[in-house]
């Protein structure tokens, strides 16, 4: 039974840039996005800020830069702790943002690029296995 009714999002800021000399290349990339989790709760409502950024270095070239920043809003049907919710909200929304930076590479035809899985019930292991460097979950941010 899902404790949280969602309401729907809004993307904040969105921008791509082309590498457009490594994107020549036409090589296998391995990126490695930072994403970051905002987590605010307000009576029933709780809201997910997330910031998504993939750069180009000298270290692991890719084909494009993407930052983008989008802002979930839940109703909490079934109030739970804290980390029940936090973890029901990042499995809803995370499918909308892999599809906002599919879209986004697409759109600039090129091949869509994925974000990798996320298993939310364990942030920290899932950062050690997967191809992300960062992830940062925030469990209460007044500033949302």
């Amino acid at each position: 039974m899902s404790n949280l009714l969602f309401k729907g999002y809004v993307v904040n800021e969105s921008t791509f840039v082309l590498n457009a000399t490594i994107a020549q290349n036409k090589q296998q990339y391995v990126i490695n996005p930072k994403l970051e989790f905002n987590i605010n709760m307000n009576n029933d409502i709780l809201k997910v800020l997330v910031n998504v950024k993939i750069s180009n270095s000298l270290e692991a070239p890719t084909p494009f830069d993407i930052s983008l920043k989008s802002l979930a809003e839940f109703k909490i049907k079934n109030m739970a702790d804290l980390d029940t919710l936090r973890i029901e909200a990042c499995e809803i929304f995370y499918p909308f943002l892999r599809s906002m930076i599919a879209n986004i590479t697409v759109n600039a035809n090129m091949n869509p690029y994925f974000l990798p899985y996320i298993d939310f019930k364990k942030p920290v292991e899932a950062k050690k296995d997967s191809m992300i460097d960062n992830i940062v979950i925030r469990p209460i941010d007044d500033n949302i």
